[in-house]
């Protein structure tokens, strides 16, 4: 198991990189629902 001091940096980039995904995937799934 890692130590909280590095899992730390780790989860809040995973978490950075997910959200600007989601919010792009978002942004797609919304534009396909206006096209339908």
């Amino acid at each position: 198991m890692l130590q909280a001091s590095h899992l730390g940096p780790f989860l809040y980039e995973m978490d950075r990189v997910i959200s600007s995904k989601s919010i792009q995937a978002g942004e797609r799934g919304a534009a396909q629902g206006q096209l339908s």
